[in-house]
């Protein structure tokens, strides 16, 4: 299979512009990377568990699976942290619903904990103890479009 490689810019907490790298084969994204994190987005034919066997359950491992695409909406589901989610984001404004699935652990929520310039930032709490993991919603819209 043929990839290319490209950078993808995006706001952050500090109201300047981090940079993913972006590897995309076929039809879409593949793979994209930052300085910690890694998302992997699975294809239709993908199956999340023939990844998980390969790639290890990491704390910074983001997969993202059955993407759908509407006209003001993104819908994916996304296995972090070692739980189930699913991610809707309203392209018009960027928010993101986050509903966790099978989860029976600590409480787990998913909020909003800033607004910037470029961005907002959106974070997992367990027991009102901050994940030390941001989503940046315009950087995630632009993944799961691209994917």
């Amino acid at each position: 299979m043929n990839f290319t490689v490209r950078k993808l810019k995006f706001g952050d907490e500090i109201a300047s512009e981090s940079e993913i790298a972006v590897l995309k084969g076929g039809s879409g994204i593949n793979i994209a990377v930052n300085k910690f994190d890694t998302y992997y987005f699975l294809g239709n034919h993908q199956c999340l568990n023939d990844y998980l066997k390969f790639f290890p359950d990491g704390f910074f491992n983001i997969y993202c699976h059955n993407i759908k695409k509407e006209e003001h909406a993104l819908e994916s589901d996304f296995f972090v942290f070692g739980v189930n989610t699913h991610f809707s984001i309203d392209l018009r404004d960027k928010e993101i619903n986050c509903q966790i699935h099978d989860y029976h652990g600590d409480h787990l929520s998913f909020r909003k904990t800033a607004s910037k310039e470029k961005t907002d930032i959106y974070r997992f709490f367990k027991d009102e103890r901050r994940i030390p993991f941001n989503f940046y919603s315009e950087m995630l819209a632009e993944l799961l479009l691209k994917a």
